[in-house]
């Protein structure tokens, strides 16, 4: 049975799908598009045509939600890109959606289940599965007022049921809005070091870069914007040079531990923690290596 390349449905207060004349669809797999709307949004005359190109030139995108005008000429309804730790904050896509008939085959079975909460269970069920969302930037419906968020008990349910049983390593709870939810993990990190073998020394006849910044400082830097508790990093840095001024004076926000070796001790050390596999490094091949 052939599809045209739009099929509207609408989306019921108890998360029911409803087809014309109010009747259960049939949802079938295919290369057209279900537009999922809740009562009274109106799309407008070009949807299906912007959505034909987007679809076209984005053919990796199996969700599209738009931005939102209002009837009563109210600044329009803008939504963000999509981001998944948004969508876990507060429902900002809402409805209405345009989702491949072959995402929306997949996964209704399962995000009919959530009854109110469809269209949000729906989302996650396509991030879960690898199916990418993206925005349309264009005022394609028209709503009377804004679209109501899914109520933030039925989303943490949702949240729930898609951690699975990562669940038990997670907290969630409301956040600082009184609709917005966040999630915790409840285990900490595990420590972390890092062994950095470097060379500030230079080779005879090497005037390269004489006046650079050294490139560890750099890679310090980094380290120190990384988004890692930074009380549970160490760093051991394997220097040539007595003099590590460059660096290891300056304030870092995890624990640094310099290992000096000068060029005619060198031969294989070996930086090693109790109760840790220890770390060889061979300088010689170091010293044929010119810094990074």
């Amino acid at each position: 049975m052939s599809h045209p390349f739009l099929v509207p449905l609408t989306v019921t207060a108890t998360g029911k799908l409803r087809g014309e004349k109010g009747r259960t669809p049939q949802i079938q797999s295919g290369t057209h598009w279900y537009v999922l709307s809740d009562a009274g949004t109106e799309l407008s005359a070009e949807f299906e045509a912007v959505l034909q190109r987007e679809a076209a030139s984005r053919p990796d995108i199996g969700i599209f939600y738009v931005d939102h005008r209002f009837r009563s000429g109210e600044v329009p309804d803008l939504r963000p890109e999509f981001d998944l730790t948004m969508l876990l904050a507060y429902d900002y896509i809402g409805l209405p959606i345009a989702v491949h008939a072959n995402v929306l085959a997949k996964l209704h079975a399962d995000a009919i289940l959530h009854g109110p909460a469809f269209s949000y269970a729906l989302l996650l069920q396509a991030v879960r599965a690898g199916i990418p969302i993206g925005r349309i930037a264009q005022l394609l419906a028209t709503r009377e007022k804004r679209y109501p968020q899914v109520p933030r008990e039925d989303r943490q349910r949702v949240i729930k049921d898609w951690l699975g049983q990562d669940h038990v390593r997670f907290e969630l709870k409301p956040g600082i809005p009184s609709y917005a939810l966040q999630l915790r993990r409840i285990e900490e990190l595990p420590p972390v070091t890092l062994c950095i073998p470097t060379r500030q020394g230079r080779t005879p006849g090497d005037d390269s870069a004489k006046e650079s910044r050294p490139f560890i400082t750099g890679l310090l830097e980094t380290i120190a914007r990384l988004d890692y508790p930074m009380d549970r990093l160490r760093v051991i840095v394997g220097d040539d040079l007595a003099d590590g001024s460059a660096y290891a004076d300056k304030p870092w926000p995890f624990e640094l531990t310099r290992v000096v070796t000068p060029p005619s001790a060198r031969r294989t050390v070996q930086l090693c923690k109790e109760d840790e596999p220890a770390l060889a490094i061979e300088p010689d091949r170091a010293d044929r290596a010119d810094e990074r």
